[in-house]
């Protein structure tokens, strides 16, 4: 498929175009794509850690799109064991200056206590991430379902990041935890995440830009302890978050 890549493609099962996830970042990330590409992950257990990059030729018209192939994300997982704690050691999906991407009806789960599903880093943007699952085999890991690798005191490096319709089950005490410009968060159920008096299911910060340019909307915590949405420090909404919403203006303040 090299150079640049469109269409659809297979991922795993018989004779597919990519064996794996690491595998399909690699060929993508090579060759580049001219026009909007589909990887259907066909079922199964991958077990890996799966980096995702910048891949040339990537915009809002030409995005990559992994989608598990029945539409049930039961039946595709991309699993990782940690070997430790440590940048680049935890993540089962590490976003690394990736764009343009998204994901679709797939598992993703962490397995160790220092351990989490997605990590983003270095300006990741423009990532969406639909009706997929977030899990830890492991009770009570350190990390958040979802976080970044971004040294403390630096600025927001994530743009347009999207959560629609995702559920997160069991994990640690965070389900995303995010130094974002922008995104939307909607329709997201957490379950299974544990308070220990700092329990927080969405936690954002940054400086916002642009009228809504952070929207959390329609969100349910099973756990009336855990924080919602948090941002600065503040809890806005603990339980359901209901229609309407939470946004953010451009000053950063809460409406």
């Amino acid at each position: 498929i090299m150079p640049y890549a469109n269409g659809s493609f297979t991922l795993g099962g018989a004779s597919p175009h990519f064996t794996n996830f690491s595998k399909a970042s690699e060929l993508l990330s090579y060759g580049g794509i001219d026009g909007s590409v589909v990887v259907n992950v066909r079922s199964g257990k991958y077990t890996e850690q799966a980096v995702m990059k910048f891949i040339r030729g990537g915009s809002l018209a030409n995005i990559v799109i992994f989608r598990g192939e029945n539409n049930n994300a039961a039946l595709d997982t991309l699993s990782f064991n940690s070997t430790g704690s440590g940048i680049n050691k935890y993540t089962t999906r590490r976003l690394d200056s990736a764009a343009f991407m998204s994901f679709k009806n797939i598992t993703l789960q962490s397995i160790s206590q220092y351990s989490r599903e997605v990590e983003f880093i270095n300006k990741s943007r423009f990532i969406t991430f639909d009706s997929c699952t977030f899990t830890s085999a492991y009770a009570n890991p350190t990390f958040a379902h979802v976080d970044s690798d971004v040294p403390a005191g630096l600025p927001p490096i994530d743009s347009n990041i999207v959560f629609t319709n995702n559920n997160f089950k069991n994990g640690g005490n965070h389900g995303i935890n995010l130094p974002v410009k922008n995104a939307l968060i909607k329709g997201n159920r957490f379950d299974g995440l544990y308070s220990n008096g700092n329990g927080q299911a969405i936690t954002i910060t940054g400086a916002f830009t642009g009228v809504n340019s952070l929207v959390i909307d329609s969100n349910f915590v099973n756990n009336p302890q855990i924080c919602t949405f948090s941002s600065g420090g503040v809890c806005y909404i603990y339980g359901y978050n209901s229609t309407g919403g939470i946004s953010v203006t451009t000053t950063g303040t809460i409406n």
